[in-house]
């Protein structure tokens, strides 16, 4: 047991986090989710599930603004006939008093096992979604831990949706009317017709095929959502559970659900095992084939199987023993589980997003993929293609779009949001550099219109070009709509950012060594004296003293400088994208790095400003006056920013500091503050609020966010130092000064390299000594050759 407090603790062996009780601060989530179906899955069972596109094609409902927010779920109830007691098997809905039961579930990866137990009646249920198919799996196993016979029935639950989010959000006159629901040989059926277009000129009709189904025959059925809970009623008491039969009632209109009854005796010590699947078929002629899929529990077992051992085989890419347990915990299972699913949906559907109107965002979806490159390469080249069409001929990218639909924000123009083409080197850079994949630079590919393509590499081009352009009277990059800041954003579109400046000089740096690693190297030194023009610029005019500026507007009024009297004397974007752009020396990034932590430092990491604004005032700051002092954008450790410390400390060499940032922001530390910070331990948060806010240090806004793939960035790259680099491995850690010694286990291509280092002298950074299987190299860098075999690394710093 690791961090083990109030709520629960990270089971390090089985990389799983165990809640410990089920009335958590707020409901935690989890996703389960395979290339197709996803379902967000809460401690108790509630949460929303789709396929393929959490838009159009919702299976469960997701309830806006709803108390408890995780309502409805997918539930099991447990009826008592003999005596007449009900309860719930995984708590929620139910709520039996805390006194009179036990409660368990375990947060893995892909998968939530909930064991529950109240009245002599045991049960444990595993959710997950297997790795082939558009279904969840229910899988309960039920167990008499009395000494009598139990008369029981058992009564599942599942709230459709009618498929395109926002009619069922908004039209309940048309939701309730439309609904199409049968029973058929034991499964509910659902294939309700909705609109997914734009209104009565677009109209867009969908009907897919929903399912609720067991492995067993059922003794009754229940298809509407009212007849079941009846009136003046919730999921808590719902009419047939106090009645202790079925409606047996599944005809058009009104709210459809899937719950199957099965009832059953149990004798002292017998257990018995039911196995529920939910899921999507797309017509009515695969739906009798999907209706098969799964339903022998040999399947059921094989697919767990199969789910556990895929997650296996991706994190044991990059796994790390040192001498901080908390540290292994995080960086071996939930950094990089988060990372994953940051990097497939972006920001979709979350806890707190509702995932309409935006499937990719252009900055988000460059940044997600750098996280986890070496463990999923194929699902990053996919994204580095999509991210190559959003960038139109003008070279501006399309700040939020969806490729499958064909929905580009900003279509065919020079951006709106201007440091959003400036992220793309990053992400190519990230991506061939892990795999060698240097083709997909000559790939081509569509622009939006479909009418011309171009290659990756030209992509790289317009972009550079477009930045070069879009510049101000001072000569450094300007915002457009808003730079990575959306709520920084004064009017004057023309408004210099110190902030994208140093981006597009880490972007400019990138850009250049890729044309290097492909002989491109004609623009090389125009390239070159654009990244000198603007270091200058950002040192002379960008430069406040003691860090760099946050924004110059037209006018001439400075945000983020000692002259600014009445807000945000610093803004923290700029000061560790200045360290990775190279932009300050060593000397005068060290000072930078000492005023950051001594201006905008807490006890949860980095404001990202300080002095917040008292108001709201558009022309003069933007819209991040619309939030309280200390929240979100407006003077909170916003993690995605403050993530990017951990880097800029280990290019510095302060290992310790690192960490300590880390540490300040990662779950272990949360656990032990739960009911303060709220929001799930075993995820890292957007932001946690700050003074003078009334409730500060809460967490915010979970799983789909940025941070999580900094977070791992951080650890991989950074902390423990291994970077990729085209055709080998840099081996370069920034570590606690205190750490005597290490192993990294990292797979890079086909190679499985054990990388075990030394650190006698008990210094941060600095490599003295490598050898590659006894056979010792020059310098740090471990050149890539195919083997068969693990290749086994030592490494001496000093």
């Amino acid at each position: 047991m690791i961090a083990k407090d109030k709520y629960g603790y990270f089971d390090a062996k089985n990389k799983e986090y165990v809640i410990t009780r089920p009335d958590t601060p707020k409901p935690w989530f989890n996703y389960l989710m395979n290339d197709r179906y996803v379902a967000l899955i809460s401690n108790t069972a509630g949460g929303v599930s789709y396929d393929y596109d959490c838009e159009i094609y919702r299976l469960l409902r997701y309830r806006y603004q709803n108390v408890p927010y995780d309502r409805p779920g997918r539930y099991i109830y447990i009826k008592d006939h003999d005596t007449g007691k009900y309860w719930s098997s995984t708590w929620a809905p139910v709520h039996t008093p805390l006194n009179k039961c036990t409660y368990s579930c375990q947060v893995g990866l892909g998968y939530n096992i909930m064991n529950f137990e109240t009245e002599g009646i045991k049960t444990s249920v595993k959710y997950f979604v297997p790795r082939k198919g558009s279904l969840e799996i229910w899988d309960l196993k039920i167990t008499n831990t009395s000494n009598k016979t139990r008369n029981l029935s058992t009564f599942s639950y599942a709230e459709f949706a009618f498929w395109g989010a926002m009619r069922d959000l908004m039209n309940i006159d048309n939701c309730p009317n439309i609904s199409r629901q049968h029973h058929e040989d034991g499964a509910i059926l659902h294939y309700s017709y909705n609109d997914i277009g734009s209104g009565l000129h677009g109209m867009n009709f969908v009907q897919n095929f929903g399912f609720h189904t067991s492995s067993e025959t059922p003794a009754g059925y229940n298809g509407d959502r009212d007849k079941f809970i009846g009136k003046y009623r919730d999921e808590k008491n719902p009419i047939v559970l106090e009645k202790g039969s079925s409606t047996n009632y599944c005809e058009w209109g009104g709210y459809p659900i899937g719950s199957l009854e099965h009832k059953f005796k149990l004798k002292p010590g017998q257990s018995k095992r039911i196995v529920y699947r939910t899921g999507v078929s797309k017509n009515k002629s695969t739906i009798k084939k999907d209706l098969k899929q799964y339903a022998k529990l040999n399947e059921i077992d094989a697919a767990f199987k199969e789910l556990k051992q895929y997650w296996n085989d991706r994190i044991s890419r990059f796994q790390i023993k040192t001498p901080d347990p908390e540290f292994d915990v995080l960086a071996n299972s939930f950094i990089q589980y988060q990372s994953f699913i940051t990097m497939k949906l972006s920001r979709s559907i979350s806890p707190f997003s509702w995932g309409v109107g935006r499937a990719l965002g252009f900055r988000d979806s460059c940044q997600d993929q750098m996280g986890l490159v070496h463990a999923f390469p194929e699902l990053a080249k996919q994204v580095v293609l999509w991210l190559a069409q959003a960038i139109s001929e003008k070279g501006g990218a399309s700040h939020a779009f969806n490729p499958r639909r064909n929905t580009w924000e900003g279509k065919d123009t020079i951006g709106l949001f201007y440091d959003d083409h400036n992220w793309f080197a990053l992400t190519v850079e990230s991506y061939i550099k892990e795999t060698n994949d240097l083709k997909i630079l000559k790939q081509k590919v569509p622009f939006q219109n479909y009418k011309k393509t171009g290659s990756v590499f030209d992509r790289l081009i317009l972009a550079q070009n477009n930045a070069w352009k879009l510049r101000g009277k001072n000569g450094l990059m300007q915002i457009g709509s808003a730079d990575w800041n959306d709520s920084l954003n004064p009017g004057d579109r023309e408004t210099e950012s110190c902030f994208t400046s140093a981006l597009y000089c880490a972007s400019t740096l990138k850009l250049i060594e890729i044309a290097k690693l492909i002989g491109e190297t004609k623009k090389i030194s125009e390239w070159e004296k654009r990244y000198q023009t603007i270091k200058k610029i950002m040192n002379n005019k960008g430069w406040d003293g003691g860090w760099y500026k946050r924004m110059i507007k037209k006018n001439g009024e400075t945000l983020g400088s000692k002259s600014t009297k009445t807000y945000g004397t610093i803004f923290l974007e700029p000061q560790p994208w200045a360290i990775m752009a190279n932009l300050p020396d060593k000397d005068q990034a060290i000072k930078l790095l000492d005023n950051v932590e001594k201006e905008l430092g807490t006890l949860d990491g980095h404001r990202i400003m300080n002095k917040p604004f008292k108001i709201f005032d558009m022309d003069a700051i933007g819209s991040a006056g619309i939030y309280p002092e200390g929240v979100k954008e407006n003077g909170s450790v916003f993690n995605h920013a403050s993530s990017w410390m951990i880097p800029a400390e280990c290019l510095v060499g302060r290992g310790d500091k690192a960490m300590e940032y880390f540490k300040r922001m990662c779950g272990t530390t949360k656990n032990h503050m739960a009911d303060i910070y709220e929001s799930e331990p075993y995820t890292i948060c957007q932001f946690v609020t700050q003074e003078p806010f009334n409730k500060p240090r809460q967490g915010k806004n979970s799983w789909l966010t940025g941070t999580a793939g900094w977070i791992a960035q951080g650890v991989c790259k950074y902390i423990m130092g291994i970077q990729a680099d085209g055709n080998g491995l840099i081996i370069d850690p920034c570590v606690p000064a205190e750490w005597d010694k290490f192993e990294i286990k990292r797979t890079f291509r086909d190679n499985q390299y054990i990388i075990q280092v030394k650190n006698p002298n008990n210094v941060s950074k600095g490599v003295t000594k490598i050898t590659v299987d006894g056979k010792e190299i020059k310098g740090n860098r471990i050149t890539y050759k195919k083997s068969s075999k693990p290749i086994k690394v030592s490494v001496t710093l000093g």
